[in-house]
């Protein structure tokens, strides 16, 4: 029975030991924690048992309550460890001499002994973690004031922040110092005063909600506190766009670049994008407010700022009509390449008014003092090709497309010179070619400073080689096109000119050929007639 006793004994006293030494500063911790989230949940809105955010008097009854309930523990634990020691020595001294007796007697006296003396370690462990909770401990510093000093009571705190003006939306950081420095017991609950104008949380980051004014208060576990005093500024933001037109109509090809303005002018966030409800019409771009016409119909384009605000712009593609002048010799218009072309470009939408004119073998110049009544109207472009039977020789070429271009410009001074690097069969080399090309840039140049006119080239000649180099039949003797190298001029030639893609043409312009052998044309028209 003495056995089984000692044993529940030992049992018991361990178990008060390790229970003691760690429910209280479990205990302790929580109340430190959840009382203070409490509190801040609390200023926040929320509900808690009252007196939960006095924080000195939940301290102190928690420390005061596990001490008196171990206090308790350990009187008993020695009264039962006194009681079994006056046991062990009553049986020690009515042994009378049996061993058993006598070994039982004086273990006895050596659990009870060593009992008291485990309760005592536990009475000090307990203690001194309830002490250093409390801020009662002196702790190591070697007194020069560089350690952290238990029992220092915070004297005072202040708090600064990065500025005391922020922008809603935005957060920042508080920063706390304490006086002395090395208190131990740094917690700190944190307030706003206007939560709806910025909160703070447990470790002091502050989010800005609205514009307005608030101070944030900083207390500490002995109730020291400090303020600072928060401006929040309103994000300045765009209210409105004004664009530069509400209403544009565009030819196909034509491209027009529209301006926003954001109201007011000083809106923090001037990020603007663009968009069309209708890609198949009119695009643009999503940075600029470029527009580019497509096709014939109607686009709204719509200007966006960050925070919803918009504009918008309607777009009318109608089919655009232009009027256009072809000079040059009976090599031009040998199978009607001006028809051909008109044929195309009403193919993609295009309503084409044109005139050739052409005097057989004539040269520009010749063309313009026999058809200059033809030639002085007013025409939206203009394609020159120079008499190339013999040599070409650039001051005739010079001399015939400047009268021909300051007569059209008369008419209208926002009229299209091209220059035509026309070549033939007869002249294939290379050299030839190369001085073709050399003399309708040198012209084409000339003419625009000359005359005051836009001016620029079609490489048609280029794209007629090409085609002869991939074994299309494109000419029908020495010197003339046929019916298929006419179709490829004039594909070219809207290449250019109009920015067409060739590969999307779908007529055959009135040459009955195979649409396999076109597709191929007009992919060379697309790629050769830069």
């Amino acid at each position: 029975m003495f056995t089984k006793l000692r044993k529940f004994i030992l049992i018991f006293l361990f178990g008060l030991l390790l229970i003691s030494s760690f429910s209280a500063p479990t205990f302790a911790a929580e109340q430190n924690t959840s009382g203070y989230e409490a509190c801040e949940y609390v200023l926040e809105g929320g509900s808690v048992p009252p007196g939960m955010c006095d924080y000195e008097k939940n301290e102190e009854d928690a420390y005061t309550t596990v001490g008196k309930v171990l206090d308790t523990i350990y009187l008993w634990i020695g009264i039962i460890a006194v009681i079994f020691i006056v046991i062990g020595g009553v049986n020690y001294t009515t042994s009378q001499g049996d061993p058993n007796k006598t070994k039982k007697a004086k273990t006895t006296i050596l659990y009870a002994i060593i009992g008291l003396i485990v309760s005592l370690l536990a009475f000090g462990i307990t203690s001194f973690v309830l002490n250093a909770l409390e801020g009662k401990t002196e702790g190591g510093g070697g007194g020069g004031g560089g350690g952290v000093v238990a029992d220092a009571e915070v004297e005072a705190i202040t708090v600064t922040a990065p500025s005391t003006e922020i922008k809603e939306g935005e957060s920042m950081q508080l920063k706390v110092e304490f006086t002395p420095a090395n208190v131990a017991n740094t917690a700190l609950a944190y307030t706003s005063s206007n939560p709806s104008v910025a909160t703070v949380g447990l470790t002091g980051n502050v989010t800005a909600k609205s514009p307005g004014t608030t101070t944030i208060t900083v207390k500490s576990r002995n109730g020291k506190t400090a303020t600072i005093e928060l401006t929040i500024k309103a994000i300045v933001r765009v209210e409105s766009i004004t664009v530069s037109k509400s209403e544009l109509e565009l030819k196909i090809g034509d491209s027009e670049t529209i301006t926003a303005t954001i109201n007011p002018a000083d809106a923090e966030d001037k990020r603007l994008t663009w968009s069309s409800s209708n890609k198949s019409v009119a695009t643009v771009d999503k940075n600029s407010g470029k527009i580019t016409a497509k096709a014939t119909g109607k686009a709204t384009i719509t200007v966006t700022s960050t925070n919803g605000k918009k504009a918008t712009v309607a777009v009318k593609v109608a089919n655009p009509k232009v009027t256009v002048l072809w000079v040059g010799n009976s090599k031009t218009y040998v199978h009607d390449i001006d028809q051909k072309f008109v044929a195309i470009m009403k193919n993609m939408g295009y309503e084409v008014e044109s005139t050739r004119v052409s005097a057989g073998g004539s040269t520009l110049l010749e063309n313009y003092n026999s058809r200059g009544g033809n030639i002085k109207k007013k025409y939206d472009y203009v394609f020159l090709q120079e008499q190339t039977d013999t040599s070409l020789d650039e001051g005739t070429f010079y001399s015939g497309a400047v009268a021909i271009a300051r007569a059209v410009k008369e008419k209208n001074s926002n009229v299209k010179v091209y220059v035509r690097k026309t070549w033939y069969l007869n002249d294939s080399g290379s050299s030839t070619i190369s001085s073709v090309n050399t003399i309708a840039s040198n012209v084409s140049r000339r003419i625009a400073s000359d005359a005051g006119v836009w001016s620029s080239t079609i490489n048609d000649g280029n794209a007629i080689y090409a085609a002869q180099s991939k074994g299309y039949t494109v000419f029908g003797d020495d010197r003339h096109q046929n019916n298929l190298g006419a179709y490829l001029v004039a594909a070219c030639v809207a290449t250019k000119a109009f920015g067409i893609d060739a590969t999307k043409i779908t007529t055959d312009a009135g040459t009955g050929l195979g649409d396999g052998t076109l597709r191929n044309i007009r992919t060379i028209a697309k790629d050769e007639c830069k």
